[in-house]
């Protein structure tokens, strides 16, 4: 009889560890951390090109319906075809995305996130 009190116990306190440690890992990653001032060229600028540009998704002459290769480009992506909410696969049409069928295989990681987050945030200013 003891024995399986025991049992029951050591389930319940797995089951209560990990799911705190799973909400704990949640809420800590999905909080854009905006405790400095984030540059335009030095952050934005350099995660655009690397990750928007790169594979000719949108630079200049892609045939994609926008190109993000200028500060006024991707300030009007922000505004204007809702930039933050595609990187953070909230729309129809998330980005980046290069399969349908695994809609969060190529999300850009948290704190890429956090980095965009915090400069539109910010005023998307051109500094």
């Amino acid at each position: 009889m003891k024995l399986k009190h025991w049992s029951i116990y050591s389930i319940v306190f797995i089951i209560i560890t990990f799911m705190n440690i799973y909400s704990c890992t949640k809420v800590s990653n999905t909080k854009a951390n905006c405790d400095r001032p984030i540059s335009f060229n030095g952050e934005v600028f350099p995660i655009i090109e690397l990750t928007c540009n790169n594979f000719a998704c949108h630079s200049p002459g892609s045939g994609t319906t926008f190109s993000l290769s200028s500060y006024s480009e991707i300030r009007d992506a922000v505004f204007k075809a809702n930039l933050l909410e595609s990187i953070k696969h909230q729309t129809p049409n998330p980005m980046p995305r290069y399969d349908p069928s695994l809609p969060d295989a190529y999300k850009l990681n948290d704190s890429i996130i956090n980095i965009l987050e915090c400069w539109i945030n910010q005023g998307s200013l051109n500094n």
